[in-house]
């Protein structure tokens, strides 16, 4: 299994509750791979548009109800105090599981891209250039130097 989907369902899936609200700001659950181990793993995920979307899909279900369940969103949402005492919030992006990456530069990347770049060790920030850099180099084996001596 690729190493960056296990660090995510461990950022996700905490051992003290299982309704969770996630604001997915890159987008990671759109990918089938990973949405289908959460799936595998018991959750059910719905997707909030809105604040009000969320309060709804809450007390619809999660309030009082016992199955597992992700509320998804794309956007930042300040929970009201019943909510976030009975729910796991939290923000998940690229920058927490490809660190030294400039999570700009990993937008639109395919799963077999991050999976690739996901076994490499960096100990260094890129940027968004370093980050551009790298994956025409390592990805698509695009020489750079060649270019500068034409």
């Amino acid at each position: 299994m690729n190493n960056w989907i296990e660090k995510y369902l461990s950022k996700l899936l905490p051992s003290h509750t299982n309704h969770i609200i996630v604001y997915d700001k890159d987008g990671l659950l759109s990918y089938n791979e990973l949405h289908a181990r959460v799936i595998e793993k018991g959750y059910r995920i719905i997707k909030a548009n809105s604040q009000i979307d969320v309060r709804i899909q809450y007390e619809l279900q999660m309030n009082k109800q016992e199955e597992s369940v992700i509320i998804v969103t794309d956007f930042e949402y300040k929970p009201l105090p019943d909510i976030s005492q009975s729910t796991h919030l939290l923000t998940i992006g690229y920058r927490d599981l490809f660190p030294h990456f400039d999570d700009k530069a990993l937008r639109g990347l395919s799963f077999n891209a991050l999976s690739t770049i996901d076994g490499i060790k960096l100990y260094e920030d890129l940027g968004y250039d370093g980050t551009v850099r790298f994956l025409l180099e390592n990805l698509y084996h695009i020489d750079f130097d060649s270019f500068k001596r034409n």
